[in-house]
């Protein structure tokens, strides 16, 4: 196995950390390996699966496809189960909520809505995203949604009320992938531009890393915008 590594670069940008990482040619691979158990397969043959995830107890799966629909599979036995409308978009993102009642889809105009999974009933949609919304996770408490965009951004919504509680700057290209830390307080992101972002959640930690950063008061405008306060500290 050949790796060829670019130099890493370490660089900081104002409340986050950014890696800029290795990159890494593989001319040989692992055996695959091929051992199916069921193949679910009602697309047609032109159809993009962008997203999949399993419920919590491992006996459904839910599928999101670009042919505008959500599909929900027995894993046991690959019957479909039923199907959740995208509304007329192509889906990119879907996820369950860790305590598997919430399933968050994402589309290609940026949307995000969230469903009863019991009831299969749409509980609400997140608009805030100018591009489309490549992958969703929830916070561990499964009471934050972060999503990653096409529009270079990240952003976290209460689940509750569906509101935008912070929107995450410094990437230079599309969003590819998006997760939080385990105690929730710290979110990373994997960007199209080769770097990966770490950003503080907190808001203690945020003024702190911005004193420790910045030798002059910070107007009204950069406190709004870095640190999300109507008003500086």
């Amino acid at each position: 196995m050949a790796i060829e590594n670019s130099p890493p670069v370490m660089a900081q940008s104002f409340g986050s950390c950014r890696w800029t990482m290795p990159a890494l040619s593989f001319s040989s691979f692992f055996p695959t390996i091929r051992r199916k158990f069921h193949s679910f397969d009602r697309w047609s043959l032109n159809s993009y699966i962008s997203g999949i995830t399993f419920s919590a107890d491992g006996k459904r799966l839910y599928s999101g496809a670009d042919d505008k629909f959500v599909r929900i599979w027995d894993a046991a036995t690959g019957q479909e189960l039923g199907v959740l409308s995208g509304e007329g978009r192509e889906i990119y993102g879907v996820v369950l909520s860790p305590d598997g009642n919430l399933l968050a889809m994402s589309n290609q105009d940026g949307a995000i809505t969230l469903w009863d999974v019991e009831s299969g009933n749409k509980l609400s949609t997140l608009s805030g995203h100018a591009g489309l919304v490549n992958r969703l996770v929830f916070s561990r408490d499964g009471t934050r949604l972060a999503s990653a965009s096409f529009d270079r951004l990240a952003k976290v919504w209460d689940v509750t009320t569906g509101e935008e509680l912070v929107s995450l700057y410094g990437n230079t290209g599309n969003v590819f992938g998006v997760s939080f830390s385990p105690d929730g307080q710290n979110l990373v992101t994997a960007g199209g531009d080769g770097t990966v972002r770490m950003y503080t959640l907190q808001l203690e930690d945020l003024v702190a890393l911005a004193r420790s950063r910045v030798t002059r008061v910070l107007t009204l405008d950069e406190c709004q915008k870095y640190l999300h306060m109507d008003s500086c500290p």
